[in-house]
């Protein structure tokens, strides 16, 4: 709907992705430790420096809801049986419980979920940014691309007045990343410096 393409789908350790534009079916150790899902999608090319976020912050939650509603639906209307009934009973409540969590924003300073990071892109320039960095950023990886072999308008190290959100931490994280990858280790010490300094790590 808004132009985002799909790059890889993970349910644990199994994955779907797309590499040298064919879809390959694997196993592969979650990129995060803890992860039980994940749909990576590439963000659109930006219009003017603009592009959608805010769909792509809310699609997981609004899915979530929608899921749930219809299982619960289906749980009180059918009155199927035991085994059924205990699937819907799961996917309706559990389902609903999660989809609020990853909703209602949290103050981001320990936890992020898609609130906060929807809410922080609203409010946020360099944060708008650095959700489009991101995805592109993590696109790039699954596609097998190097951090030094991405495009450098990719990566920049924000201001410490904007260090307030995970989206623009993660942004100094690459901004090293990279740095680390081109052999610049004095640089990515500086930039290290720069964000222990803003007390965000």
């Amino acid at each position: 709907l808004t132009g985002y393409r799909p790059v890889s789908f993970r349910i644990f350790s199994f994955v779907i992705k797309k590499k040298n534009g064919r879809w390959r079916i694997g196993i592969e150790p979650a990129p995060v430790p803890g992860i039980a899902g994940q749909c990576l999608m590439a963000p659109p090319r930006k219009v003017n420096g603009q592009f959608p976020y805010r769909l792509c912050n809310a699609g997981g939650v609004l899915l979530g809801f929608i899921v749930s509603a219809a299982a619960l639906i289906l749980l009180y209307t059918l009155s199927p049986s035991y085994i059924p009934r205990l699937l819907l009973f799961y996917i309706g409540w559990l389902g609903l419980f999660f989809s609020l969590v990853n909703a209602v924003p949290t103050s981001g300073k320990r936890l992020s979920n898609d609130g906060t990071n929807g809410r922080a892109a609203k409010r946020s320039i360099a944060a708008r940014n650095a959700l489009w960095n991101q995805l592109e950023y993590m696109a790039l990886l699954a596609e097998g691309t190097r951090t030094r072999d991405m495009p450098e308008e990719l990566f920049f190290l924000p201001e410490e007045r904007d260090l307030d959100s995970a989206l623009t931490v993660y942004e100094g994280m690459m901004y090293i990343d990279r740095l680390e990858d081109t052999g610049d280790y004095a640089g990515a010490r500086d930039a290290a410096n720069h964000l222990l300094k803003a007390r965000v790590l």
